[in-house]
């Protein structure tokens, strides 16, 4: 059996410095694997770009040296990211679509892009034609009210055809978990665990703060494609979220820097 600690809401902003990304996203995981003693544990991370974005290609093809790191492409959408300790982890390409609803759709382990502005049921399918693995991110108030029912009922429409539910980090500690990840879970949707950043200096600090640990049967030199297909068939034999979600008073003060701060424009 082996064990994955993964990111599943990562995003990278150009207003990050890259190296403090990484260095945090590496010692974040491994703090959380640490926690959890047992056979090694596989590293990884999914972006969720959006639509002007390119990060992950752009790595791709070279484009970027980082000092104490090596980025070498393992598949179409998997990088192998190694410090020059020799610790590693896997990076998924992902993007994010927004709906007509304001709705957040990840399309994870693809790097198709989806329009933005879909009906949120069309956006969902074109994730589903394009081949990337469907997410619904939680988001401070946009899980209630006039979306619930819609959310509710993709929930329902989706739970055979590979959806999961992210819990982000900014959703407070202690908060009680929302009636609709005990309902995706009683219909066998896996709640999984992303920081979800902000286009806020500082912000790339939290990378892989949240994130969840999985055990399946998979060979770990065959990632790249292991891992894809063991959240799209859910074979795993276990799912559970560590790590540290915000507590309140940060998790305000985050939300209003992001609404109301100074942030670059083109983060």
């Amino acid at each position: 059996m082996t064990r994955l600690v993964a990111d599943f809401h990562l995003h990278i902003y150009k207003i990050y410095p890259l190296e403090s990304l990484l260095s945090s996203l590496f010692a974040n995981l491994n703090r959380i694997a640490g926690k959890h003693p047992g056979e090694p544990v596989l590293k990884a991370a999914f972006l969720a770009e959006r639509r002007r974005y390119q990060i992950f290609n752009d790595w791709r093809r070279g484009l970027f040296r980082l000092r104490g790191y090596s980025v070498s492409p393992l598949g179409p959408h998997t990088l192998e990211v190694k410090t020059d300790k020799g610790d590693r982890l896997l990076l998924f390409a992902g993007r994010q679509v927004a709906t007509a609803e304001s709705l957040e759709i990840l399309s994870l382990a693809n790097d198709r892009d989806v329009p933005d502005a879909l009906p949120f049921g069309k956006a969902v399918e074109r994730v589903l034609e394009t081949g990337g693995i469907p997410v619904l991110p939680w988001a401070p108030g946009k899980w209630e009210g006039r979306r619930r029912p819609l959310i509710k009922a993709g929930i329902e429409s989706l739970a055979g055809r590979g959806l999961m539910i992210c819990d982000p980090s900014i959703r407070p500690f202690l908060f009680p978990e929302p009636a609709l990840f005990r309902f995706a879970r009683r219909l066998g949707v896996p709640v999984v665990a992303g920081t979800d950043t902000y286009p806020v200096v500082g912000e790339e600090r939290l990378a892989g703060s949240y994130a969840s640990l999985l055990e399946g049967d998979f060979d770990p030199a065959d990632a790249a494609e292991a891992i894809p297909r063991l959240l799209r068939t859910r074979s795993f034999t276990a799912c559970h979220r560590a790590g540290r979600r915000s507590q309140l008073p940060a998790a305000a003060r985050r939300w209003l820097t992001h609404l109301f701060g100074s942030h670059h424009q083109t983060a």
